[in-house]
């Protein structure tokens, strides 16, 4: 199969149609299987759609009987199921069904924010450093205004993340920021308001961008592990009252 080669769906569920059939699968056959997993294509759609998995060499005639798949289609489809197995991993992951899940999200976080945060230290641009302020002039002026003050808290450690330079970091820290954790994470910060220790957000938030400014690399990690073990010692605490729980049940 050609590097620049390009499969669409179709394609993909094609070739694994024929992976998992056991025995070599004809046009006829395959249309049928196909309209079963919700594709309604035609059976000549699927008779072009083999010939160009012939043409990419990823699957092979057996004279009348049908389409088999040659090696390379054999490990194309081997690699294609295990990232279906990812996403699917990944997504259970990042659906939050219990307070123990939420512990181990702000752990996670803690494990790789405060690399994250090291490895952006001397990367940090001027306009960098002017968003991380600015965000931190709006966190107080949320805080004085009575308003929400997760969004501009947020994009603090957005801002941070991206900078790292580091595409790993990026993709990992990034994947714990997904949207459906900006529900948990405005319902803890309502917690920690009425537990009076909101406040301290901003708090750890000066404190890293103050070391930022210094390049102090050690100095920023610390900061940003601070930060997160109040959030995390909090929620853990919390967690064993049925306030916390019916908070987050709500979610």
């Amino acid at each position: 199969m050609s590097d620049g080669a390009i499969l669409t769906a179709e394609d993909e569920a094609l070739l694994l149609l024929v992976n998992g059939s056991g025995e070599p699968i004809g046009a006829r056959n395959a249309q049928r299987a196909m309209a079963e997993r919700g594709f309604e294509t035609s059976e000549a759609s699927i008779s072009r759609g083999l010939s160009r998995l012939d043409a990419l060499g990823l699957t092979t005639a057996l004279s009348r009987k049908g389409r088999v798949l040659t090696g390379a289609g054999r490990k194309l489809a081997e690699d294609l199921l295990l990232r279906q197995e990812r996403e699917l991993r990944f997504h259970r992951a990042m659906d939050l069904r219990s307070l123990d899940e939420v512990l181990e999200w702000v752990t996670a976080r803690q494990l790789l924010e405060p690399k994250a945060v090291e490895l952006a230290t001397p990367r940090l641009t001027e306009d960098d450093l002017a968003l991380l302020q600015r965000s931190v002039d709006e966190h107080l002026e949320h805080l004085q205004g009575g308003q929400n003050a997760s969004p501009v808290g947020h994009e603090f450690h957005q801002i941070v993340m991206k900078a790292s330079g580091s595409p790993i970091f990026i993709a990992l820290v990034g994947s714990l920021f997904a949207s459906n954790f900006l529900r948990v994470e405005n319902t803890l910060d309502e917690i920690l308001i009425r537990q009076g220790l909101f406040s301290e957000s901003l708090k750890y938030h000066r404190l890293i961008l103050d070391a930022l400014r210094q390049r102090d690399a050690t100095a920023a990690g610390a900061a940003m592990w601070g930060h997160l073990e109040l959030f995390r010692s909090q929620v853990q605490s919390l967690s064993r009252t049925e306030k916390i729980r019916a908070d987050l049940n709500e979610l």
